[in-house]
């Protein structure tokens, strides 16, 4: 496993994994989150990813052929 920065051609991914994310909680607390919204636009990612001062880091399968991001942690 390899923990790096997020680059913006990771947005894709960053996407996929918050939309994972919202599930696991719509399923817990339906009462609280909603189905098939997004915490964050693309061009809001792009924003985040510019700003030095909020970093995102991803964890990537070093063994992957394709290296996909396996999730994020954000600090």
């Amino acid at each position: 496993m390899n923990i790096r920065k997020a680059e913006k051609n990771d947005v894709s991914d960053l996407l996929r994994l918050l939309s994972q994310v919202l599930e696991v909680h719509h399923k817990a607390r339906p009462d609280i989150f909603r189905t098939g919204v997004a915490k964050y636009t693309k061009e809001e990612l792009w924003d985040i990813l510019s700003d030095e001062s909020r970093p995102i880091f991803v964890a990537e399968e070093a063994e992957s052929i394709v290296n996909r991001i396996a999730g994020n942690l954000q600090t």
